[in-house]
């Protein structure tokens, strides 16, 4: 059922993914961020009333939910990046990015503890009303929100904005490249990440799954943090090293095939916000200033191609030899992603 309920928002989320980036970059962000937190606090809602009314609530409540995630796909970054133009501290943004993300790799943990000590002491419907709240105190949030100076062309049609969009992927090498590298390393450490539960749940009881969960989150703050001590190298290093470390630690872990593994590899999140963080910059350096959501959604959306075709030769890896043996195949393929991002680096030097 919970492969259900994912596989709904995941469909979802890509079927409007791209028309609410054309909206981004018609409207404005600030809507569209506003729309987010209303869709997401009424999936949360759908899902609590599930407890109640059954698989309709559930699956109206995902629908809601992949709704709400493709607002904020593109949107969030460039409202950031957008905002930083217009304080003229536009070299300052990787740092902004990285502290906005590091308080929400801090909600994650916290969620985490908190979801392990409700459902502990109460059943999981508890846990879901009580989701409801923060989500609700979102929209109040974005309602504060302040529109940024974006450039938005209004003579141009919707479909004239897709078409430029993808076109301008196409043909500005740079950020080609720079969009080849992320599809791939989304479906990569995506893949991964969906696997990696199913391999822990053999290796230790479900309930320290949790425990590790916010090992992973812990360490994903403190990636983010480490994004301004590492500002002296270029981004493209800073992809090349994180990737690498990343591979390191679960090849590790792999290695060890014992109960420590799930608790070890939790840390190759030491490496996730410094990727996430240089990736974003880079991209969004590269995009055009009016299409700049419309872009990353069309992004977004091909990222979801490479994500399910990943996750579709992990499965036939898992059934054909082992979950280990899948994992051990995205830890070579992490490998290649660095030597990628140490080729662009060569290519376009420290920028």
């Amino acid at each position: 059922m919970a492969i259900l309920v994912y596989s709904m928002i995941c469909l979802t989320t890509s079927l409007t993914e791209i028309p609410v980036g054309v909206i981004s970059d018609r409207l404005g962000r600030r809507t569209n961020i506003i729309f987010a937190a209303v869709f997401i606090c009424l999936g949360m809602v759908f899902w609590a009333l599930a407890g109640k009314f059954g698989l309709p609530m559930l699956f109206l409540g995902s629908v809601f939910r992949g709704i709400g995630a493709s607002l904020h796909s593109g949107t969030c970054e460039a409202f950031m990046y957008e905002t930083m133009c217009d304080l003229r501290s536009r070299k300052l943004f990787d740092k902004v990015y990285a502290k906005a993300m590091s308080y929400h790799q801090m909600g994650l943990l916290v969620s985490a503890v908190c979801g392990m000590i409700v459902t502990y002491y109460f059943p999981l419907i508890y846990l879901v009303w009580l989701s409801v709240l923060p989500a609700f105190i979102n929209i109040f949030i974005t309602l504060l929100l302040k529109e940024p100076k974006s450039c938005f062309d209004k003579q141009i049609s919707p479909w004239q904005q897709i078409v430029q969009s993808f076109s301008l992927l196409l043909k500005k090498k740079k950020l080609r490249n720079y969009t080849i590298m992320r599809v791939l390393t989304s479906g990569v450490l995506l893949g991964a990440y969906r696997f990696e539960a199913l391999y822990f749940a053999q290796l230790i009881p479900i309930y320290l799954i949790n425990v590790v969960r916010i090992i992973t989150h812990g360490c994903g703050y403190i990636s983010f943090a480490l994004v301004g001590v590492l500002k002296q190298f270029s981004f493209l290093k800073m992809l090349f090293y994180s990737n690498l470390v990343m591979a390191a630690i679960r090849a590790i872990g792999l290695a060890l095939n014992n109960s420590l593994t799930p608790f070890l590899t939790a840390f190759y999140n030491l490496g996730y916000g410094i990727s996430s963080t240089a990736q974003t910059t880079l991209l969004q350096k590269e995009y055009n200033k009016s299409l700049r959501a419309t872009m990353h959604s069309l992004s977004d959306f091909i990222g979801g191609f490479s994500v399910t075709v990943i996750g579709y030769i992990l499965g036939v890896i898992a059934d054909l030899f082992s979950l280990r043996t899948a994992l051990l195949v995205m830890v070579i393929a992490q490998i290649l992603l660095a030597v990628g991002y140490n080729n662009l680096f060569k290519i376009y030097g420290k920028k």
